[in-house]
């Protein structure tokens, strides 16, 4: 059964298309990667399904229309880690994690609060931080601790923006093990990556964007065939599978002419 439901969305800016008649559906525990080249409509998409950009076409969570829901009732559905990581106010890592179990700004913590607080940043490896100020961390770190704000809000659905982008290799592993972890236990994720290979490693399934359309959906190791790899990135890529592993490595970039025989 779906939990989170994207039907023939479509997204103009002028006359230009970002996003042309997507439709994905999403059950609960899945962990989704959306994958495609810059400019594919990854990013945009996110912020169609948190109503931060307006578009035609229907977003639904359990069968309920989310552009009917106030902003408390989002909130309480959906947590988001923005590509952007510019924070503000110089805030404390504990007190930016703190922000993210605020239903509104009048709210005061709870045990239960500081509980998930406490949690959240230990997933995210972020507890040595936690009295650091945010504007002092590097950018990795910051991403991390923007992750723990999501985590903190307790939500069935996490949308992630990049969120791998600019970690170091222990760091990226950790971070897609927690989100496979998170989705085991019942959690949805949809994560927009750049890195083919941790997609392939660790999402239950790909939908692939092209000029803001879904080009292919389904598992990892039928999206991202040779075919794909040079159609819609423009590569040529060494893929190797077995019963138990999946690896993509993207090696060249095609030329014209080898683009245009795919």
């Amino acid at each position: 059964m779906s939990l989170l439901e994207i039907k023939n969305v479509t997204l103009k800016f002028g006359e230009s298309r970002i996003l042309n008649d997507v439709s994905v559906s999403i059950g609960r525990g899945e962990m989704v990667g959306l994958i495609g080249p810059n400019g594919a409509g990854k990013s945009s998409l996110l912020k169609v399904i948190l109503g931060l950009l307006p578009a035609s076409g229907n977003v639904h969570y359990k069968k309920r229309d989310l552009k009917q829901m106030n902003l408390e009732e989002r909130a309480s559905l959906l947590s988001y880690l923005p590509q952007e990581r510019d924070v503000a106010w110089p805030l404390s890592v504990e007190t930016l994690v703190g922000l993210g179990c605020k239903r509104n700004a009048f709210s005061a913590p709870n045990p239960k609060d500081l509980q998930r607080v406490i949690e959240a940043m230990r997933r995210t490896d972020v507890r040595n931080l936690k009295h650091r100020l945010v504007d002092s961390l590097s950018g990795g770190e910051r991403a991390r601790v923007l992750m723990a704000r999501a985590l903190a809000q307790d939500t069935p659905v996490i949308l992630a923006d990049e969120p791998i982008s600019g970690l170091d290799p222990a760091h990226q592993i950790g971070f897609m093990e927690m989100l496979e972890d998170l989705a085991k236990n019942g959690r949805t994720v949809l994560i927009t990556m750049h890195e083919l290979s941790l997609a392939a490693r660790w999402c239950h399934r790909l939908v692939l964007l092209h000029q803001g359309r879904v080009v292919a959906d389904g598992k990892p190791r039928n999206v991202l065939t040779e075919q794909f790899l040079a159609k819609v990135y423009g590569v040529s890529a060494y893929v190797s599978k077995d019963q138990n592993d999946f690896i993509v490595l993207p090696i060249k970039q095609l030329s014209k002419k080898d683009k245009a025989g795919t």
